[in-house]
This record gives C-alpha cells, sequence and structure tokens, in this order.
C-alpha cells in the first residue's frame, strides 16, 4: 500500500490530477497523463471458507518419522496412529554349526523416536502382534485408510508395554543430553524366542524367504489418548550363543543378529480420525485444519467478480497484477505451542486435484499455475501468507468475459524439502502431505474482526 501511496505522490504534481473511488471491499487510485491511461487499484475481495474432511494420505512411512499413537484434541479431535511393519534380514547369514550347540537368548524389539505430540508424563500401552493373515506387497501403494484386518487377526500377541514418552527414571540433566536417544524396548516371551530363533535357516538365503515365514509385526495403541510418537528406527535384535573349544576348554560366543526396518522392506502407517465429521464448521468465525489427512479448508475465489471490478477498471487496457495476497491468520498459537504443533508450510490448490496429489506428491514450481504454496509470516500479525498474484493474473486473462466463475481451491498442511543452488538461491524441490500430527484454526471468511480475504494491486497498462 505505502508503495502505491508513493507512486501516486511522484506523480502529483506533473499531473495535476487523481482520483479516488471505493467502497467497504475495494479502494482505487487512478491517474491519468495526458497521452495515455494508467490505473492503478488497490482491491479487497471477500472469499467463502468451510471446513473439509481431507482424503486419506499415503501410508508409505518415511523411516525417520513414523506415527505412532492415540491423540485428542476437543477442538480438533482424535487421531489414531498404527504401524504395520517388515523387518529385513541379513541376508546370507549362517548360523553356527549345530556341533557348537547355538542357544537362542532373547529377542528383542527396540522403537526409537525423535520426538512426540502430547504429554510427557501420562501412561500410553502399546500392543505388538505377530502378522499372521496378509503380506504388504512392496510394489503396491497403499493409504492411511488401509484395512489392517487384512494383515493381522490378533490372535498372535507378542506383548504388551505401559510406558511414558519421557523415561521419567532418568534425570533432568541426563534427558537434556546430546546423545540421549528415547526408545522404547520390548523383551518378547520365551514362547517368541524360540519360534524365530528355530525358523529354517534357509529364510536367510533372500528377502522373499524371510517375509514369507515372518511377514512382520503389527503394532497399536492400546491404551491412553495423550501421545503421539514420531518414531526414528524399528529394529528386532535376535541374542544367542554358541559354544566351542579352545585349547582343550570350552569357549562360550555370545552375539546378536540385527532385523531393520528398512527401505528394503516397508512400514506402513494406518492412521484414522475416528467422528471427525463433529468437529468441522462447529464455528462460523473459524476454520479448523488438521493434517496427516484429518481437515482440511475449503475456499471459494470469485475469479469472475475479480474479472468485472478489474474490467470497470481498466477497461481493455492489459492487466499487470502487481500484488494479490491470501492471508489464513491464526488464532490460536499458544494453545498450539502447547499441544499439537503449528504447519510448517501450507499449500493451496484446486479442489478436483487433492486427492491425486495425495498419490503422486506432485511438485508445484514457479511457473505452475494450479498450486501455490504458502509461508508463515509473524508480522504484522501471526498468518500464512500467499502470493497469488501469476496465478490470478493468468487465470482472470483466460476467459476476461466470464463474470460467473467461482474456482473452489483447497488449502492443506505440507513438508516441503528444499536445497541451495550454486549462486545461493534457495528453493523448494519437494513437497508431500504433511505427516507430522498438527493443527491451526484459521479466520473464516464470516470472521467479524478480521475476515479470510485475498488484497490484490493492479495496473492497467
Amino acid at each position: 500500500m505505502k508503495k502505491i501511496y508513493r507512486f501516486i505522490c511522484l506523480f502529483f504534481t506533473a499531473w495535476l490530477l487523481a482520483s479516488c473511488s471505493g467502497n467497504n471491499l475495494s479502494v482505487g487510485v487512478e491517474i491519468q497523463p495526458d497521452i495515455d491511461a494508467i490505473n492503478s487499484v488497490v482491491d479487497i475481495f471477500s472469499v467463502e471458507s468451510r471446513d473439509v474432511l481431507a482424503p486419506p494420505v499415503s501410508a508409505q512411512c518415511d523411516t525417520t518419522c513414523m506415527l505412532l499413537g492415540n491423540y485428542y484434541s476437543s477442538r480438533y479431535g482424535g487421531t489414531k496412529a498404527e504401524l504395520l511393519v517388515q523387518f529385513m534380514p541379513p541376508e546370507g547369514y549362517t548360523f553356527p554349526s549345530e556341533a557348537y550347540n547355538p542357544v537362542p537368548d532373547s529377542l528383542v524389539m527396540i522403537m526409537t523416536y525423535n520426538g512426540f505430540t502430547g504429554s510427557f508424563n501420562e501412561p500410553f500401552e502399546l500392543a505388538v502382534y505377530e502378522m499372521n493373515l496378509g503380506s504388504i506387497d512392496y510394489n503396491q501403494q497403499y493409504l492411511s485408510d488401509l484395512d489392517v484386518n487384512e494383515f493381522c487377526d490378533r490372535s498372535i500377541l507378542m506383548g504388551k508395554q505401559i510406558s511414558t514418552s519421557l523415561d521419567l527414571t532418568l534425570s533432568t540433566e541426563e534427558l537434556d543430553a546430546e546423545d540421549y536417544q528415547a526408545y522404547i524396548y520390548y523383551k518378547f516371551s520365551d514362547e517368541h524366542l524360540q519360534r524365530f530363533f528355530n525358523m529354517p535357516r534357509s529364510v536367510y538365503e533372500s528377502r522373499e524367504a524371510f517375509l514369507n515365514e515372518f511377514k512382520g509385526v503389527y503394532i497399536t495403541p492400546t491404551y491412553g489418548q495423550s501421545t503421539m510418537l514420531y518414531l526414528r528406527e524399528i529394529y528386532l535384535q535376535l541374542y544367542y550363543h554358541y559354544t566351542y573349544q579352545k585349547n582343550g576348554v570350552d569357549t562360550v560366543v555370545t552375539t546378536y543378529i540385527t532385523f531393520p526396518a528398512s527401505h528394503e522392506v516397508r512400514q506402513l502407517n494406518a492412521i484414522s480420525h475416528p467422528n471427525r465429521e463433529q468437529y468441522i464448521n462447529k464455528i462460523d468465525s473459524l476454520n479448523i485444519m488438521k493434517g496427516v489427512g484429518g481437515i482440511y479448508t475449503e475456499i471459494d475465489i470469485p475469479i469472475g467478480e475479480m474479472r468485472r471490478r478489474i474490467n470497470d477498471s481498466i477497461g481493455d487496457k492489459m492487466l499487470m497484477m502487481n500484488s494479490a495476497v491470501l492471508s489464513f491468520e491464526i488464532t490460536d498459537v499458544e494453545l498450539a505451542a502447547r499441544s499439537m504443533p503449528m504447519f510448517s508450510n501450507l499449500l493451496l490448490l484446486p479442489s478436483d486435484q487433492v486427492e491425486e496429489f495425495v498419490r503422486t506428491n506432485t511438485l508445484p514450481n514457479t511457473y505452475d499455475t494450479t498450486m501455490v504454496v504458502g509461508y508463515y509470516n509473524i508480522t504484522p500479525q501471526r498468518e500464512y501468507q500467499f502470493d497469488l498474484a501469476y496465478f490470478l493474473a493468468k487465470r482472470i486473462r483466460s476467459n476476461p468475459t466470464d463474470y460467473d466463475e467461482v474456482l473452489k481451491m483447497t488449502v492443506m498442511p505440507i513438508a516441503t524439502t528444499q536445497s541451495t543452488t550454486s549462486s545461493g538461491t534457495t528453493g523448494i524441490t519437494a513437497v508431500r502431505p504433511m505427516k507430522q500430527l498438527s493443527a491451526a484454526s484459521i479466520r473464516s471468511s464470516k470472521n467479524n474482526y478480521s475476515p479470510m480475504r485475498i488484497e490484490i494491486s493492479y495496473s492497467g497498462m
């Protein structure tokens, strides 16, 4: 706005003509030199907004962030995250000869995690079942609404354990240490140890042979609604010992085998949001957003009305879109900081392309006219801002006489990957639906204090 007024002042004396026109939705400034006419206008357009149920996201886990837990919020509802996990065998591994009498000692599963959402001291329980039905197809795409009953009937319980997200037996100094790694440790019963150890040795010949014998585990929260873990690693360790004679003396050797949940096999997140329909569109003044396939915001952009008012201002002159900003103002920053984190970035895209995006992770680029990334801006107010100048200019020019078009767009949380070029420029190289539990409340189009809107500045040349 300041830039426009400086522009007006610069030419006021030379042309000695200025006029202003506007109403409660727009403010325009028109400057007319003798030879040509240039219109510079600032205008504000309201947008309709609503909460919508998000489609399921990809179930394929990034092994640096696997969700596990159950978390409930009175504003955003509940989210339950379960895991189906395959393990990679050490292909070609050879056990000592039976003459050395190899004997199993223990079978353990370790789950390390980078962080959590929720309480640090409220207990939760996790149950581990052996997958005993269908096998995960490495080449098939699964979505987060997958049916775990296709893989496991919960008849082979390998163990249950109650934990807290922070190990309360450790001191504050130990928890704050740089090398501290949070983890959950399961030691399985002798029954499961013997079953695992006595699998045919031929299962170590290939990944396929091993997965045919041991399909993996299903991990599910069975108690607690206050914790969501972000797992980093999951692996099994089989400890055993054998004995051989050295210089006529029996020597005992203790060793172990590690079976990681790695990229060579699959880990799937089954994510559900029970009764989420009860939480959408409850408050007219707010739209709520929730990640991992929860709740998105859909808006109606009045493209036709923009065309009409722009044509009324600049007539047949060429449209020059100087700026166009859509603002999503956050109302619960403090609440988000205490419970669920805020989004890293938001993505605006046509509503009919949302399901395709979650399947393919289509990358928007600098000249893309279908997707726009929104960035968080703490000043002058806490909000996400979308730069729609290129997007709107191209859309408005595409059919300049259609005054009825309303474009339905969906806003969803995303995670981005950025890289820096040799010239020092940083840009987005990959986008994907955000897989971390996150939420925010946005001022809606019906908010009396500050309704959702698009502010544009344009000129006619």
